[in-house]
């Protein structure tokens, strides 16, 4: 669990960890005390950095203590249903008894499980011995298929296998540095300190990217490459090593193959007809080829080649130029692949992609099936491994979308936000049978769709391993205990494992046994590792593989190995293995092929799927800001974080945002074939013209509301050989969200019954039947719309729940404290309704919608036949699940009668609690001080008015409250209400005889989802509020537009 700090306060413990963010690896000193982390630095001692890290990681208290850690294990029947708090004991059996039924009806292949390189090596064992070996099914995929599946089909066509050749080591002994589709110096910035270094030391660094970013700015020389065209450029590279005789002969030669395949490819391409489709100086590839041939070069890459549905040449193209001048297996060169994720390289180590099994064997190979069944000790009565390779990520939620596969098992990912062509992602969850979501942070955008939610322990809360760029594996340690029922990763596939009937070969006892048994596995295969241990990983930091058993020091040389300076600051000593220099690959020049030779592929060049031209003149690429990390559910926790990158953007060149019509700061619609989203317009004149740029991070629960997000609209194309998307190329045009001056767009649902109206072959003279489910504000707005468009044109037919006129719901704090009556609340007088013809039915509610007979029927079997159907059904208050929330003195706060109600409660109170620091919440507590009472308010957010209001915003809101007398308390979770308290987490108790809960609200959609209509959060709707139900439109609080639900009146407004 860690050590007494030497260097930290007393009473704080320090432990030694590597980072969970990106695949550098970085070690990690975090401080704890009292249950809390409370700081975090780098390791002096690690070799990876030597005490060097990022912004991200230092601010992981926030996200470790964040008020939306899951906690408790969640189940609800359907998606429209509200989450029921489960036990462990209860929701496995369960989720077992369901995957089990999948499977017996439809096989094992109708369940899929999507994992994460965020996972532990263990967790990743644990999952795919599981899946593979037991129930039978190689769907097992993870979103490291994103980020470097087209690296590893590079690698292992060429030479035989995965995994990079060099060390961060061979760093200190290069030359020269060729960066590829990397923006280094933001994500992966341990490593581009140390290649600053080397630079100032006289090594060349040479940056090909479209954009100019700081690592192209950092570079001495920059290689302004179009996107989509990489292959252009290295094949012409590849063409000047050769007409200049800088290909190592000898070692081609005697340690390759294909090489004339190759090279016939490569003199197609002359820097001259390379410039015209690549955009680079013909002077510049041949000055960068030259310089690469001349010294140990090192080519580094990532995302900018791999994300492509030509990924996989493009991969091979860079490894080409690295056996032509004969650089690898050798100090200071070889092609080396950064990797996005922390542990991407472990999950490939475990069999964690659809293709694989453990220690880098095939699911395809006879020779691999039968001796990983072999060593699992498969049972007869198991379906075993299957022959046939798993579906990846891109086809996977496909065939979710078609009923294909019936039930996805998510873990510590948020597909919703980081697939391609994001909204496709979303209906195929939707589709689902069963979405079992296992994370440590609830909601997400995907744990919004799940069926289950399964509380997960996160970094500093488990221990385990994670293997990084170089090949070295390194030891997480657990310093803190998970909050509430969470669970390692791997002790909850283990639970799932014991619930099918396959406990016994599941027995682990300790994450260390887990680790053990996978290392076994690789003993003998290029990742071997079945010399390492946890506890040689303790003792002496992380370890390169391969580290054969073989290859291990005995006990007493460990124990007389030199010691490791303490360094500066003290602490304790670190041994280190007296072998630990750099673990290379292939250093003999000879390779785990057939025939012992790496092998040259020729790289045609093909531009990406789509090319921009017509209504989308724009290439779109996407990627990553130095201060945030995926889809922001740790770093978006992080009031420094955000500050410094606060909002979603789109960079474009001046030129093409003046086609567009668009200024710098404005937002600005960017739209694709397959969806859009709202951005703020970054004019960048070092952007090339006719590309544009837009980070991926932020979803529905971090961006502005409505505003979408990038990967809505980007493609889904796939590599044909790693099956990778192409997220750096859409075709996408951008164009203006401010209305030009003077001009009114209709509303999406006023232009809709205007179209229905006027459609030919309608209705002759009679007026058309509008019925509008709800008569809040979203239900009058329609109403008034459209009678004022077309006052003889409907019909209009209102029903809701509450009785009386149309009131203004923002105006509930006054009812609550009695300064407005009813008349003054109403919208409109009942004189409106009668004079327009509308009959308004409050108190009748709707209770079912018949879509065939084109109906609603109310309550006593009431008929109204409709022409045009608008559900406005608004939401429902949330009440958490909170034991003695059904107490006689707890009250919901939506309606105007709970308004009245509490006022009432109020009378014969003297101290109130308000459960949520929200909209709603506040509005309560401003209307119980009318009341004289004591009030409090709680909120499980690290701040007020969280989804309005930032850090800075909110401390001003809490001061000015205090000011009024309510005491807020932020970051706090109600554990359970009493008669007379309120049990916060922690056990502080509060005084309260009212209890007001206004934690939120949620959507109303179960007359939607009865009806057939398809709902997800809210009733789903298109551009135009449409919902799959011909003739029938959603609009307000019970719409879910784009992956979005909107609970604030001025967009509600809009749309109506």
């Amino acid at each position: 669990m860690g050590r007494p700090a030497t260097s930290a306060p007393p009473g704080e413990t320090e432990t030694r960890t590597v980072c969970p963010y990106c695949g550098v690896g970085c070690g990690l000193l975090a401080r704890t005390e009292g249950g809390r982390l409370r700081s975090v630095e780098g390791d002096p001692i690690y070799r990876v950095n030597r005490g060097r890290t990022c912004r991200k990681p230092l601010e992981l208290p926030a996200g470790v203590h964040a008020g939306d850690r899951a906690q408790t294990p969640l189940l609800r029947e359907r998606r429209d249903a509200r989450f029921h708090p489960s036990g462990w004991d209860t929701i496995m059996p369960e989720l077992a008894g369901r995957l089990r039924a999948i499977v017996d009806e439809h096989g094992p292949d109708a369940i899929a499980f999507y994992l994460s390189g965020q996972l532990l090596t263990e967790d990743y064992y644990a999952a795919v011995k599981l899946a593979k070996g037991f129930l039978g099914t190689n769907n097992v995929d993870s979103n490291s298929r994103l980020c470097m599946a087209s690296a590893v089909a590079g690698y292992n066509g060429a030479f035989g296998s995965d995994g990079p050749p060099p060390a961060y080591a061979d760093i200190e002994q290069a030359d020269c540095f060729l960066l590829l589709g990397t923006n280094t110096a933001a994500c992966h910035p341990i490593v581009w300190s140390r290649i600053q270094e080397r630079q100032r030391e006289g090594a060349t660094v040479i940056c090909a990217d479209p954009r100019r970013t700081a690592t192209a700015r950092g570079s001495d020389l920059h290689l302004p490459v179009r996107c989509g065209t990489d292959l252009a450029l290295l094949n012409a590279m590849l063409g000047v090593l050769d007409r200049e005789d800088l290909v190592d002969r000898d070692f081609v030669a005697r340690h390759t193959t294909g090489w004339e395949e190759a090279r016939a490819v490569a003199r197609e391409w002359t820097p001259e007809r390379a410039q015209e489709v690549c955009g680079v100086p013909a002077a510049d590839i041949e000055s960068a080829a030259r310089r690469f041939a001349a010294g140990r070069s090192l080519v580094l890459w990532s995302m900018g080649a791999n994300q492509s549905s030509a990924g996989t040449l493009k991969n091979r193209a860079l490894i080409n130029l690295c056996l032509a001048a004969g650089q690898v297996g050798k100090p200071g060169c070889g092609p080396f692949s950064l990797t996005g994720q922390p542990n991407a390289m472990g999950g490939r180590e475990s069999g964690g992609a659809a293709q694989t099994l453990p220690g880098y064997r095939l699911v395809e190979s006879e020779t691999d099936r039968a001796e990983m069944t072999r060593l699992w000790g498969l049972p007869d009565d198991v379906p075993g491994i299957s022959p046939r390779p798993g579906l990846t990520a891109v086809d996977l939620f496909e065939a979710l979308e078609a009923g294909e596969v019936k039930a996805v098992w998510i873990v510590a990912t948020n597909p919703v936000v980081s697939m391609p062509d994001a909204a496709r992602a979303r209906a195929a969850l939707e589709r689902a049978e069963l979405v079992v979501v296992q994370d440590a942070y609830h909601p997400t955008e995907t744990s919004a769709l799940a069926h289950a939610v399964l509380p997960a322990a996160a970094w500093l809360e488990k221990d385990g391993t994670m293997t990084n760029s170089e090949r070295r594996t390194g030891l997480m340690r657990k310093a803190l205990d998970p909050p509430g029922a969470a669970l390692p990763d791997w002790r909850i596939f283990q639970r799932l494992a014991s619930e099918l009937g396959f406990g016994e070969h599941f027995g682990w006892t300790r994450t260390s046994e887990v680790y053990d048994e996978l290392a076994a596995l690789t003993s003998g295969r290029v990742c071997d590792q079945s010399g390492l241990s946890h506890d040689l990983l303790a003792r002496h930091g992380g370890i390169q593989w391969p580290f054969p058993a073989a290859g291990r020091p005995a006990k007493d040389d460990v124990e007389t190995v030199r010691q490791r300076e303490r360094g500066a600051r003290g602490g304790p000593k670190l041994r280190e293995l007296h072998d630990d220099e750099p673990r290379r690959l292939y250093e003999g020049g000879r390779f785990p092929t057939p025939d012992g030779r790496a092998r040259f592929a020729p790289t045609p060049h093909a531009d990406p799927a789509e090319v921009p031209g017509g209504d989308f003149p724009l290439t779109l690429t996407t990627g990553r800001v130095a201060n945030h990390w995926h889809t922001l559910t740790r770093t978006g926790k992080s009031d420094a974080l955000r500050s410094e990158s606060p909002d979603p953007f789109l960079e474009l060149h001046p030129d093409d945002a003046e086609q567009a019509g668009v200024e710098d700061g404005e937002p600005v619609r960017l739209v694709s074939r397959r969806g859009e989203a709202s951005l703020r317009a970054v004019v960048d004149p070092s952007l090339p013209r006719g590309t544009c740029f837009a980070p991926m991070h932020w979803g529905a629960l971090h961006a502005p509301a409505g505003s979408g997000w990038a990967n809505t609209t980007t493609s889904p194309a796939k590599d044909p050989t790693s099956s990778q998307p192409e997220l750096k190329a859409a075709a996408v045009r951008v164009e203006p969200v401010a209305d030009r001056p003077g001009h009114r767009r209709p509303s999406s649902t006023e232009a809709g019954l205007t179209r229905a109206r006027t459609r030919p072959g309608g209705h002759g003279g009679r007026r058309r039947r509008l019925v509008v489910v709800g008569t809040g504000m979203s239900g009058l707005r329609v109403a008034e719309e459209v009678l004022d468009r077309s006052p003889t044109g409907f019909a209009v037919t209102m029903l809701g729940e509450e009785p009386g006129p149309t009131y203004n719901r923002i105006m509930l704090s006054k009812v609550l404290a009695r300064t407005a009556g009813p008349e003054d609340v109403e919208l409109q007088p009942p004189s409106w309704y009668s004079s327009r013809g509308v009959d308004l039915r409050g108190g009748s509610p709707a209770e079912r919608v018949d879509l065939e007979r084109r109906r609603v029927i109310g309550p006593d079997g009431e008929v109204h036949s409709f022409d045009a159907l608008v559900l406005a059904t608004g939401s429902r208050p949330f009440v958490p699940p909170i034991p003695g929330a059904e107490r006689a003195h707890v009250h919901a706060f939506r309606t105007a009668a709970d308004a009245r109600a509490i006022a009432t409660a109020a009378d014969r109170s003297q101290r109130a609690v308000v459960v949520g620091g929200g909209l709603l919440g506040l509005e309560a507590a401003a209307g119980l001080l009318a009341h004289d009472l004591e009030v409090s308010v709680v909120e499980v957010a690290d701040r007020l008015m969280p989804q309005q209001l930032d850090h800075g915003g909110a401390r001003t809101l809490a001061r000015a409250l205090a000011e009024l007398g309510v005491s807020a308390m932020v970051g706090r979770r109600v554990e359970e209400i009493t008669d007379g308290e309120v049990v916060l987490d922690g056990g502080e108790a509060l005084l309260a005889d009212l209890v007001v809960v206004a934690a939120g609200v949620r959507p109303e959609t179960s007359l939607a989802g009865e009806a057939g209509i398809a709902v997800g959060r809210g009733i789903l709707v298109d551009d135009e509020l449409r919902t799959d139900a011909p003739g029938v439109w959603a609009v307000g609080e019970c719409a879910e537009h784009r992956g979005t639900v909107y609970g604030l009146w001025a967009p509600l407004a809009e749309q109506a």
